[in-house]
């Protein structure tokens, strides 16, 4: 119930449009549908360079470079020149349950130089990684975790555990490159687009009761884009760092780190089964 009054306060909050670099080079991977969709606009208006969009169906977009998130060749293609979904069924790609392959494995499979866009529905999926014996994903892919859509709240959580490893692995003073994952907030989107009907209904009515505009989720995503070395790491809400959230909690607790190590770990693995030496601690 907290987590629907805290959507329900976001749905009105006015959010600051903060410009990109001007003339900076913006890469926007998933930008087929939702938020990724909306954010070239906002970037184009305001004085981006170059805004290149990667995407997975070519012909839904005028000008872009193929990215297939749910393909090894694709994502290590891509990476020598990250989107999200919610499903609402069981398929599998390249050995893994898909949203499982797209959500987290893939997306942690590019330059690690990002802003990762996550989603408050991480905080959803408290104690479903606990229930999980040895490797994560393997675990996870096989497992059916009861509710559906449930998948989708687990891949958030792991997307949070994955940024906030990667970024205290790579320090910011050492890489220069600022890391963090950004909750867009509950978006009138397309995020419902591979469910089932009855679920979609569902999903239509929470977006009518508390789901913030395109325009709202885009703001938060160009703050995350341009945040400086102070958000390195963080998770970051409605234009600011979420620290105090008391939601927060489980993750950045003793049992939480423990937990982050063995999703990194996981990720890591099978990073390194794709690609040889993808994924090497420097420390």
């Amino acid at each position: 119930m907290s987590i629907f009054i805290s959507m329900y306060k976001e749905k009105n909050m006015a959010l600051p449009l903060v410009p990109p670099n001007e003339g900076g080079t913006y890469i926007i991977t998933g930008a087929n549908t939702g938020l990724d969709f909306e954010c070239p606009q906002n970037l184009v208006r305001l004085s981006a360079g170059r805004v290149k969009l990667a995407v997975r169906s070519i012909d839904k977009v005028a000008e872009v470079e193929p990215l297939d998130l749910t393909s090894y060749d694709s994502v290590k293609g891509f990476a020598k020149k990250n989107a999200s979904i919610a499903v609402d069924s069981y398929t599998i790609s390249e050995g893994f349950e898909t949203s499982i392959a797209v959500n987290v494995r893939e997306k942690h499979g590019l330059t690690p130089h990002l802003v990762v866009t996550g989603s408050g529905a991480a905080l959803s999926a408290k104690g479903q990684l606990e229930k999980v014996e040895g490797n994560i994903l393997k675990g996870l892919t096989y497992n059916t975790m009861g509710e559906r859509t449930q998948r989708y709240f687990v891949t958030k959580l792991l997307q949070l555990y994955a940024v906030q490893e990667l970024a205290a692995l790579k320090p910011c003073s050492e890489t220069g490159v600022v890391i963090s994952c950004v909750n867009p907030g509950f978006c009138n989107t397309g995020l419902s687009r591979h469910a089932r009907f009855t679920k979609r209904i569902e999903m239509n009515l929470m977006q009518f009761l508390v789901a913030t505009t395109a325009d709202q989720g885009r703001r938060t995503i160009l703050h995350a884009a341009t945040a400086g070395k102070q958000s390195h790491g963080k998770y970051l809400s409605n234009c600011e760092a979420a620290e105090e959230d008391p939601l927060l909690s489980f993750v950045t607790n003793e049992a939480g780190m423990v937990m982050q190590k063995r999703v990194c770990d996981s990720i890591s693995r099978k990073l390194n089964e794709i690609q040889p030496r993808c994924f090497q601690e420097d420390r």
